[in-house]
């Protein structure tokens, strides 16, 4: 069964939870060197279940890859501060809300999906997602 764009719906292996799709390059830029050889030429899920250890996995069932198999923290699997929630300029979610606390807005910018303009986290935060870059969906 598939959704409204004709994706079929893939639930995580551990917590039944609706998958979204990754690209191979994601995995390729956040996996560890050692697990590099388990990425095969099939699709991946990103789970972003806060409870579950699985980040990523395959479309077909073969594998997982579990947050101790990244270079990097999670923002939505993490409790603990700091929560990453831009990798590229280094960004927490901790950091984020402080601002919008103090000031009522973020400063900090992300590139938008379109890469030319540069939109406010604050507009952000609350439906946020975790695909691609993970602007998880994350609370203070």
């Amino acid at each position: 069964m598939g959704n409204t764009k004709g994706e079929p719906i893939v639930l995580c292996p551990v917590s039944g939870t609706k998958g979204k799709l990754v690209k191979t390059v994601t995995l390729r830029s956040l996996l560890k060197e050692e697990h590099q050889e388990r990425i095969t030429q099939g699709r991946y899920r990103f789970c972003d279940a806060q409870g579950c250890d699985v980040v990523y996995f395959a479309e077909d069932g073969s594998h997982v890859f579990t947050k101790a198999d990244l270079k990097v923290r999670v923002g939505v699997k993490e409790t603990d501060a700091p929560r990453p929630i831009c990798y590229c300029f280094n960004h927490t979610v901790e950091e984020i809300f402080d601002e919008i606390q103090r000031t009522g807005t973020s400063t900090r910018r992300r590139p938008s999906r379109r890469g030319i303009s540069w939109r406010p986290f604050s507009s952000f935060l609350g439906r946020l997602h975790g695909a691609g870059c993970f602007w998880s969906g994350v609370s203070a």
